[in-house]
């Protein structure tokens, strides 16, 4: 477990200073704030499987979903097109080209975290992001699958469900499907 002497996940600012980077066991979540003008229905999620812009109060966001590697990205963008970008996935290196490209096709402006961004991001990451990925870990041994399918087949799931409105047994079967987990088991669960 990659965790400090506090016993928290890993923080660290990438070599450019312009992101944050969460790591948790194998788990790396990039975070990077800035602006972007462009509405998030205009923005670019090239290889991604793309999820439909929600609002929430003053800020809209978007998920897209990369199922080969697997990653998932959120785009959050404020009324002031205040904006950030959060990916996690297992496979780093792919992350990170994700997050860039992103930030490269959209004309994303990066800015310097802030405390704020940095704090919340890390509360929301280490609630809901270490619990999802050692629940994974248990899962997969569960079913004998490996640790990126039970992670890739729980967050793809999730995914179809919160940004496609996919219904929960159908997104979970789609998934389970996709990334290889065994079907049988699964649709016992649900008869």
């Amino acid at each position: 477990m990659q965790l400090n002497e506090e016993g928290h996940m890993d923080v660290r600012e990438s070599n450019d200073g312009l992101a944050t980077v969460f790591t948790y066991e194998r788990f790396r979540a990039y975070a990077v704030f800035g602006r972007l003008q462009r509405k998030l229905e205009d923005v670019t999620m090239r290889d991604f499987e793309r999820g439909q812009v929600q609002r929430q109060g003053a800020r809209d966001f978007i998920a897209g979903f990369h199922c080969q590697d697997p990653l998932e990205l959120t785009v959050v963008r404020m009324s002031n097109a205040e904006a950030s970008i959060v990916g996690c996935a297992l496979v780093h290196e792919k992350l990170q080209q994700a997050v860039r490209r992103f930030i490269d096709e959209n004309g994303f402006v990066s800015q310097p975290p802030q405390q704020p961004f940095i704090h919340q991001t890390r509360t929301a990451i280490t609630l809901v992001e270490t619990t999802n990925y050692r629940n994974c870990s248990w899962i997969g041994a569960m079913l004998q699958v490996t640790p990126d399918q039970a992670w890739g087949a729980a967050r793809y799931s999730n995914f179809r469900m919160m940004y496609l409105g996919e219904r929960q047994q159908d997104a979970i079967l789609v998934a389970a499907k996709r990334f290889g987990l065994p079907l049988g088991m699964l649709a016992n669960m649900f008869s």
